[in-house]
């Protein structure tokens, strides 16, 4: 009864905690916590399982680049770099905006995520279509990537299992590993939803282990499941990952994320009463961000191994730094050696004998603090960085600087300075805490994440595989650099820093027909088309951009060609382009075409009444349909630009053409 009892005991425990909400921590496991008595128990996320606290893994760098593959944009175009752009955003702005800088200065409740648990929509044109929101997807990514995991999967997790002494009974040991981001307590609260669990396995039914017919389970896991009716369930940006099953070895009973077909996260949909892009992030999510990278939260780190030394440390209290600056401009005495710093002279009253010069001896190069600790690194900025995407070539090196500051016990307390009493002397004290600063730097020549489109296959039950990303193979684990003087039986992994490089590549679809023979003598083929991937904007029917079909390539092919000439407009029509314009042209029905040159450069277009602008279209990029032809479907010229003698002039970044 043992197994009863403590489970009885859990559950008493769970039903006194106070109403909160929670987030999940991954990051790599200890490989003697992925199976227990032989069993699997199911920690197989490409990134690795739950984490308890100070055992986190988290980024300590301040800047990232990105960039784009080729294969990337020949599939999605420019239209797929605007929606991971968007996603890009989300996580620049929720570090850094108009009301806070940084998340140590993140106050949930009055920036805007207190009650913000739920920030999807549904565009049912999409989910008709069976269109993913490629945008939102890489939001959830690189919410993955910073270090969170999906709460709806991981709140309830197994950390061991044993048996009675008959064997009759197997006693899994449960952890909540869920953590409220105010207390950081664990909690059963997931964005203001309850949660509870059970356990799902591959075993027989029959009661009694050991006993015929009595099959022990291969794999077990405790799934995590909800009563709720709000709506908020399941709500958690770093949960979309698992909208695509794969990574376990349990079929969903609920699925753990409400991503799906036709399902957009954006903060315009945002519950919390502001509606800025970073309030895409669900209250726990940005709880979550909060907690790994407030500067307060501190764990032994070191450095990624591409981080250099660029200005070491002063170690030195205020009272003793010199301050005869060198001619390198640095506080003497000077870090290179050398003769680089200057003593003070005397240029009179020398004695006989010494040097009239003095010569500073010759110094070790300056420490680098690598392992330390340290706190979170408070705010984190992704840039794209130029790549050659149309051939996939070259990228544009870059480097990065950054102050990184870390605790340190460096010299000796002094005390007794002050003591006035007869007989008293000086003697050396505990050594305090307290900050220090180095500037370090490192040399980009790879972007630190890239976007890759590529064929992903089928998985083993013949799905296509929707999309693919780097695990933490090269993610430094710290927790051997935590552990103190006591020996423990216990083992772990973490605390850990996320490393470069990261890719994310998305599977291609839409490329060719399918003939599905099934023993006939022939078939008639069909050109049929589907899409996978799109980039949902909003809830109306013309808020989608699908990929690849509405991927305009020579508006890719012009983006990275020079520009030197202005457009040219040969011939304006209502029939695609076959006669120009010689009666009425009817603006509601009928789609206007331009024919020309150097077409796919465009980005505005104007109707002129004579020299006054009757209309201006802009973005004119939607509407390129090549570098020789532009269609405006109806109802995009307004009835402003009625009437007759009308003309049209394009724009480029180079300037107009004339007028047509």
């Amino acid at each position: 009864m043992r197994f009863l009892r403590s489970t009885a005991f859990l559950l008493v425990l769970l039903n006194g905690l106070h109403l909160a909400q929670a987030f999940v921590m991954i990051g790599p496991m200890a490989t003697n916590r992925l199976t227990a008595l032989g069993i699997d128990l199911n920690y197989w996320d490409d990134l690795g399982g739950p984490k308890e606290r100070k055992n986190f893994y988290r980024w300590n760098m301040p800047s990232l680049t990105y960039s784009f593959d080729a294969t990337f944009i020949n599939y999605f175009g420019l239209e797929g770099r605007f929606a991971i752009n968007e996603a890009m955003e989300v996580i620049n702005d929720f570090f850094s905006n108009e009301d806070y800088d940084g998340v140590s200065s993140l106050d949930l409740a009055e920036h805007g995520f207190l009650g913000n648990y739920n920030t999807t929509w549904i565009n049912t044109t999409a989910q008709n279509q069976g269109i993913l929101d490629i945008k939102s997807l890489t939001v959830g990514l690189l919410v993955n990537q910073l270090g969170l995991g999906n709460p709806h999967r991981y709140a309830f997790s197994i950390h061991d299992a044993t048996t009675n002494q008959a064997s009759t009974i197997i006693n899994f040991r449960v952890r909540l590993r869920n953590f409220d981001p105010i207390t950081e307590n664990p909690t059963d609260m997931i964005n203001n939803v309850k949660y509870s669990y059970r356990l799902v396995h591959d075993g027989t039914n029959s009661p009694g282990v050991g006993n015929a017919p009595f099959i022990m389970p291969t794999f077990a896991d405790m799934e995590e499941f909800t009563t709720d009716t709000s709506g908020n369930a399941w709500t958690a940006v770093a949960s979309i990952a698992d909208a695509f099953y794969g990574n376990s070895l349990v079929y969903w009973t609920d699925k753990p994320t409400l991503y799906d077909f036709g399902v957009y996260y954006n903060g315009l949909n945002a519950m919390g009463g502001k509606y800025e892009p970073r309030h895409t992030m669900t209250y726990d999510d940005a709880g979550g961000l909060r907690y790994l990278y407030r500067t307060n939260n501190f764990v032994y780190e070191t450095m990624p191994p591409n981080v250099v030394l660029v200005i070491p440390p002063q170690l030195l209290p205020d009272d003793a730094v010199p301050v005869f600056p060198g001619p390198t401009g640095r506080l003497f005495p000077d870090s290179l050696g050398g003769n680089q710093g200057f003593v003070p002279r005397r240029n009179a009253g020398l004695l006989p004998g010494l040097p009239i010069t003095s010569v500073l001896p010759a110094q070790a190069p300056p420490a680098f603090f690598d392992l330390a600790l340290r706190g979170g690194i408070d705010k984190i900025q992704l840039h794209e960085q130029p790549f050659d995407s149309l051939i996939g070539i070259t990228f544009t090196p870059t480097n990065l600087i950054w102050t990184d500051t870390f605790v340190t016990t460096n010299g000796q307390t002094v005390l007794g300075t002050t003591s006035t009493a007869p007989g008293s002397e000086l003697f050396l004290g505990v050594p305090e805490l307290r900050f220090a600063t180095q500037t370090v730097g490192r040399a980009v020549w790879m972007p630190d994440i890239i976007f890759v489109a590529d064929d992903l296959g089928l998985s083993p039950d013949g799905v296509p595989i929707g999309w693919n990303r780097t695990g933490p193979g090269n993610w430094i684990d710290n927790y051997t650099n935590t552990l103190g003087p006591t020996p423990v039986f216990d083992t772990n992994v973490g605390p850990g820093v996320i490393v470069e490089p990261i890719q994310f590549t998305f599977t291609k679809i839409h490329e060719e027909f399918e003939v599905l023979w099934s023993g006939e003598a022939s078939i008639v083929g069909n050109q049929d088309t589907y899409s996978l991937w799109g980039h949902i904007r909003g809830p109306g029917p013309n808020d989608i951009v699908v990929f690849p079909r509405d991927v305009r390539h020579a508006i890719i092919e012009n983006a990275i060609a020079p520009t030197e000439d202005v457009p040219t407009i040969t011939r304006v029509s209502d029939d695609t382009g076959v006669n120009a314009i010689n009666t009425a042209y009817t603006r509601t029905s009928e789609t206007l075409t331009l024919i020309g040159a150097r077409l796919a450069s465009v980005r505005v277009i104007q109707i002129m009444n004579g020299n006054v602008v009757a209309q201006t279209i802009a973005p004119a990029t939607e509407f390129i349909v090549s570098d020789s032809r532009i269609d405006i479907p109806p109802g995009i010229i307004s009835d402003a630009a009625e009437g007759t003698d009308r003309e049209i002039r394009a724009w480029s970044t180079v300037g107009y053409s004339e007028r047509g």
